[in-house]
């Protein structure tokens, strides 16, 4: 891959996932000031808010759901599915 276009995809993703548009930040901010405190949805849409922030102030991902970047998979059990008496 050249390294002038790898910089570019890399530097585009980079923006896509640590930076929102400016509307969209004002929308949050809206949201998060009309929320009546200690109501769960204040409490998610907090989360969200300094998840923004980081995420701009670290270069890290943005997370809507949980506040923070998730990844996982599964591995199936080799030894399990060998066993003829794991079959029915």
């Amino acid at each position: 891959m050249l390294p002038s276009f790898f910089e570019s995809v890399l530097a585009l993703i980079v923006r896509t996932s640590t930076d929102l548009p400016p509307d969209v930040r004002a929308a949050m901010k809206h949201a998060v000031n009309v929320e009546p405190d200690g109501t769960r949805a204040a409490q998610a849409l907090n989360i969200i808010a300094q998840n923004i922030d980081l995420a701009v102030d670290q270069e890290g991902a943005i997370c809507q759901d949980t506040g923070g970047a998730c990844a996982g998979w599964r591995q199936p059990d080799l030894d399990a599915a060998a066993d003829p008496r794991s079959r029915r």
